[in-house]
């Protein structure tokens, strides 16, 4: 009897878990981009809807770029319970809205940066420092990764922040030379 009562107990106890985790994460149908049917999105439903030569991509979670020629793209890395439906961003990105502006001076504004090249020059840290105070970067990016991004005259570069926002203090200490900066973050 007591065996029959924890089995059944067991049961009960599987059935609410299973209940509560499907109300936690429920599958979200979404309209697919046809038009045609309801259809559940995964993490491999870009590989489907977004055509082979799309650069800048929403898989459903998160935005990426791909190189072209490449199979695989760099993307953002955000955990996401349900996708939504995938969808190039190549034209989004050619608009009015993502072409560079930017006015003012220390405060924080809304702009966009140009593309950045797809191949860009390692240098130390050193070296990008020296690239800042002599004004010479016309664009800089800083990723979460610690990734700095520097655009000049001569080229792009790339480097690495020993801590996150330490590329900011040597803006700041650049001073007028640095005015006109395109600056941006994550």
């Amino acid at each position: 009897m007591k065996n029959r009562l924890q089995i059944g107990f067991g049961v009960l106890f599987g059935i609410l878990l299973g209940t509560g985790i499907a109300l936690f994460f429920p599958t979200e149908e979404v309209q697919a981009p046809s038009g045609e049917n309801k259809h559940t999105f995964n993490a491999e439903s870009r590989k489907k809807l977004i055509p082979e030569d799309c650069q800048t991509f929403f898989d459903g979670c998160n935005t990426c770029y791909k190189t072209p020629g490449e199979e695989e793209a760099g993307c953002t890395e955000m955990f996401c319970a349900t996708y939504q439906a995938p969808k190039c961003l190549d034209e989004e990105v050619k608009s009015p809205e993502y072409l560079p502006s930017c006015e003012g001076d220390e405060e924080m504004i809304q702009c966009s940066l140009p593309p950045m090249p797809l191949e860009l020059q390692r240098i130390s840290r050193e070296e990008a420092k020296k690239l800042i105070l002599e004004g010479k970067v016309k664009s800089l990016f800083q990723a979460h990764s610690l990734q700095v991004n520097l655009t000049t005259e001569e080229g792009s570069f790339t480097t690495q922040e020993p801590k996150i926002d330490e590329v900011w203090k040597v803006w700041k200490a650049c001073g007028s030379p640095c005015a006109q900066m395109q600056l941006a973050t994550e």
